[in-house]
Formats: C-alpha cells, sequence, structure tokens
C-alpha cells in the first residue's frame, strides 16, 4: 500500500513542475517578443538603415555567447532581452524594405507574421497535448 501511495505522491510533483516549467517558459517567450517587436517597430519608426551583416552578425554572436556563459544569472536575463531587441532592430529594416518596396508588402509581412503565429501554436498545442517528453537527453 505504502509503495502506491509513493508512486501516486511522486507523480504529482512532477506534473505541477512541469506546468510551472511550461508558464515560466511561455511567459519568459512572450516578454521577449513584445520587447523584440517593440525594438522592430521603433526600427521602422525612426527609419534606422541597415546594419553592416558583419556589425550584425559580431554583435549577436557576443551577446548570444553572453547568454550562455551568463544563463544561470540575473545578467543572463537581461542578455536574452538585449539580444532579442537587437533581433528587432534588425529586424526593423527589413520589414521597412518590404513594406516600401512591394505594392503588397504589409499582406507579406502580416502574411509572414500570421504564418509563424499558427505554425508556433499548433506545434506548442501538438507538444502540450500529446504528453510526450520533447526534451534531449545528453548521450
Amino acid at each position: 500500500m505504502s509503495e502506491i501511495r509513493s508512486i501516486a505522491t511522486t507523480a504529482e510533483p512532477s506534473a505541477l513542475s512541469t506546468n510551472k516549467v511550461l508558464r515560466n517558459t511561455y511567459l519568459l517567450l512572450g516578454a521577449t517578443l513584445a520587447f523584440s517587436a517593440l525594438a522592430a517597430y521603433l526600427a521602422l519608426a525612426l527609419d534606422m538603415p541597415r546594419i553592416h551583416p558583419l556589425v550584425m552578425l559580431g554583435v549577436y554572436f557576443a551577446l548570444l555567447f553572453g547568454t550562455m556563459k551568463a544563463r544561470e544569472s540575473a545578467w543572463g536575463l537581461l542578455l536574452v532581452f538585449l539580444l532579442t531587441g537587437f533581433l528587432g532592430l534588425t529586424l526593423g529594416p527589413m520589414l521597412n524594405f518590404y513594406l516600401k518596396t512591394l505594392h503588397n508588402g504589409g499582406e507579406v509581412v502580416m502574411l509572414a507574421l500570421g504564418t509563424t503565429a499558427v505554425t508556433f501554436f499548433g506545434l506548442s498545442a501538438y507538444a502540450i497535448t500529446s504528453r510526450r517528453d520533447f526534451r534531449v537527453h545528453a548521450a
């Protein structure tokens, strides 16, 4: 009887901790996406020029490296927001290009946004409802 009770009590925290991890992950993802969108909007509103590709790659990899090195501290969170904000700033000039040069630029941008959102939410719903473990396990 005690064996059955211990199995039941160990299964519950796992589901609760999984839900907490998912909630925190989606909260962080939503916050970084909103920050990136704000940065992209700022770049659009200011009509920022394109960043040179080598500078863009250098800053991107520096922020990515910093994020990985500081992932266990509060600095890691700050660097994640800096990284996503920088990506938003680099996205702004690309969006401006499509909006200004294509007669249906707004449709192209909205179709890309909609397709990305539907794909993300569809795959998220599948991952949550399938109850499979999609984590990568080190060999």
